[in-house]
């Protein structure tokens, strides 16, 4: 009975340790906010750069993505379409991954002053 659940216990923790992810999962892919303020918004991120796209307007935000460390990174507007807030390009955004599980992330983000937290979901 012991051996029993000393496997059982294993196997388990094995389990919750594979589910779990780590900051450096969510560097490239597919995202979309959990925020239904942002439900419209699809993000695709490469190792270098973040595309945010509306599916209800059409803007389309082209920035560049630097990471500072495995759960932080700055991204600076580069281009943006359909839009006429073009004088954003240039500002920066400070994000700071708070949380990790399986496909979904918690950050914190500051841009110019203002602070907000979201969620995200990895699609793909």
């Amino acid at each position: 009975m012991k051996t029993t659940l000393l496997l059982l216990s294993i196997f388990i923790s094995f389990n919750a340790c594979t589910t779990e992810s780590k900051c450096t999962d969510f560097k490239t892919g597919t995202f979309e906010y959990l925020h239904p303020n942002f439900s419209e918004w699809t993000v695709i991120r490469t190792a270098t750069t973040q595309t945010e796209t509306s599916s209800k307007s059409g803007v389309e935000i082209q920035s560049s993505i630097e990471w500072i460390s495995d759960c932080e990174y700055v991204l600076t507007y580069k281009k943006m379409k359909n839009t006429n807030f073009t004088d954003l390009i240039g500002s920066e955004i400070h994000v700071n991954i708070l949380e990790t599980n399986r496909n979904k992330y918690k950050c914190h983000t500051i841009n110019n002053g203002i602070e907000l937290d979201l969620e995200m979901i990895k699609i793909e």
